[in-house]
């Protein structure tokens, strides 16, 4: 996950101010969590998963959170959605909008913590899709190689990126993912 965690700081790096902005964070997570809730074709389900653990870990590098203390979010939250697993029958993904309004609602609340739960409940859901570990970090990776063609051009850390087209090389990543969940079969 490391790597991974790198590659987004490198690509947020070339786009955007190292500057963390509240109100686009919980707008560009609610933007990703609502295709995930609205899709019903799993590659795109797995493509907005995907997205969100990218736009959390961008959180952590424009806010400059601290590595331990993500490691140590990382280890609380899976504590706290084992046991809402066990209290609900409701799909991990649904409790996202519960830790984005905490979030939101709370000063004091840490972003490391909300990163946390958020790519532990997207990691769960990935692989209650059949997707081993291994396979989902591929599908991260994939996606990230798609937001590796988009056109760079350095926004503020406040603005959305994209508004206007991905450019001219942009490539989807829905077909290499679409490969990774047809490897479930065999």
């Amino acid at each position: 996950m490391l790597n991974f965690m790198k590659r987004v700081a490198v690509w947020n790096s070339k786009r955007y101010e190292q500057e963390f902005h509240k109100g686009l964070f919980l707008q560009l997570m609610r933007e990703e969590h609502r295709e995930w809730r609205r899709k019903s074709a799993e590659v795109d389900k797995l493509d907005a998963l995907c997205d969100m653990i990218y736009v959390a870990f961008g959180a952590t590098w424009k806010a400059k959170v601290d590595l331990d203390e993500l490691n140590d979010a990382m280890e609380h939250a899976r504590k706290v959605l084992h046991n809402l697993i066990e209290c609900t029958e409701l799909w991990p993904g649904y409790f996202v909008p519960t830790y984005l309004d905490v979030f939101e609602d709370n000063e004091e609340y840490p972003l490391a913590t909300t990163v946390a739960l958020i790519v532990t409940t997207c990691m769960t859901e990935m692989r209650g899709m059949g997707l081993t570990l291994e396979q989902c970090m591929r599908c991260l990776n994939i996606v990230a190689d798609s937001n590796d063609s988009k056109s760079i051009s350095k926004l503020a850390a406040n603005k959305k990126g994209f508004t206007d087209g991905k450019g001219p090389y942009f490539v989807t990543p829905e077909p290499r993912l679409r490969v990774v969940l047809n490897e479930r079969l065999n």
